[in-house]
């Protein structure tokens, strides 16, 4: 493959869509008032989980996390369709909004995905960002975490069954045992109707080109490339560029922190590739972008 991509929250912001985590976090919907991310969730019920086992598997307790994660489910569903109706609405208003999108970094870097592309797209959102724009999909997009499809018909009909689709939960944090209680069970990823094992971590393994577009790389992202970036220091990847697309200096900065919290030695990582950071606050005609999309 020519780049391995994989799409953060970030993608869908630069794109123009509402659906940060700051956003939902302040949505009158959001089940843990006052927190900034919706991993914040995903913590706590993954601490409420443990917990419940080792102190003895109260069967009660199992039903009530298990309501608990639904109506979080049920509760992102309602967010995104609300938010994507509100899109195309503020979209379609004279026409500003289609200008804005065009100008956008995500919306030239969609552009540049033709069928032939041989770079693999791996995504951490549940939207399908070629549902707002007016670009045709000629490639499919990996969603690691399911997809949600924008409302076309009955609102009420769509958005449940948008909770079957989108994966959202905890990983095997604890024994066989409690996993099987049914109530347990449906809050594993890995035991999600929808879910489907991936390559991404040996692509990763495997790519010469990476790109991260709209990550901060905080605890909950670093989960998932841990195993990557400990490779890098060891000298057991193929990556040679990592290019890190963010909104400008302060998100840089801010990846460079988290994988020291993360007891990552940058100046290591540096030694092994080169990391190329990219500031969508430039707009698209910047050199180091422009790059980038050659790689795809």
């Amino acid at each position: 493959m020519s780049a391995l991509v994989i799409l953060g929250s970030g993608f869908d912001i630069d794109l123009g869509l509402k659906n940060s985590c700051a956003d939902y976090a302040k949505d009158y919907r959001c089940p843990v008032v006052g927190n900034e991310t919706w991993s914040a969730f995903e913590n706590t019920l993954r601490e409420e989980v443990k917990q419940w086992y080792n102190q003895g598997k109260d069967e009660q307790k199992a039903e009530e996390l298990n309501r608990l994660w639904q109506g979080y489910v049920k509760n992102i569903s309602w967010f995104f369709t609300d938010k994507s109706d509100d899109f195309f609405e503020r979209k379609n208003k004279k026409g500003r909004k289609i200008r804005k999108v065009q100008t956008s970094c995500a919306y030239r870097f969609l552009k540049q995905i033709k069928a032939n592309c041989k770079s693999k797209i791996y995504t951490f959102n549940y939207t399908n960002p070629f549902e707002y724009v007016d670009l045709p999909q000629l490639k499919d997009f990996i969603h690691l975490h399911g997809k949600h499809y924008k409302d076309t018909f009955d609102k009420a009909l769509m958005v449940m069954s948008q909770g079957h689709n989108i994966i959202f939960g905890i990983n095997e944090c604890i024994p066989q045992d409690g996993i099987n209680n049914p109530s347990i069970y449906p809050l594993v990823k890995k035991y999600h109707p929808q879910y489907k094992k991936t390559d991404i971590i040996a692509d990763l393994l495997n790519a010469e080109n990476v790109i991260f577009y709209g990550f901060s790389m905080g605890m909950i992202d670093y989960g998932y490339f841990e195993e990557f970036f400990n490779a890098i220091c060891n000298g057991t990847t193929s990556c040679k560029t990592i290019y890190f697309v963010t909104y400008n200096k302060n998100g840089f900065k801010e990846f460079r922190k988290n994988l020291c919290a993360n007891n990552l030695n940058v100046d290591e990582v540096l030694q092994q590739v080169s990391i190329i950071p990219i500031y969508t606050r430039k707009g698209f005609k910047n050199k180091d972008f422009r790059m980038m999309l050659r790689r795809l």
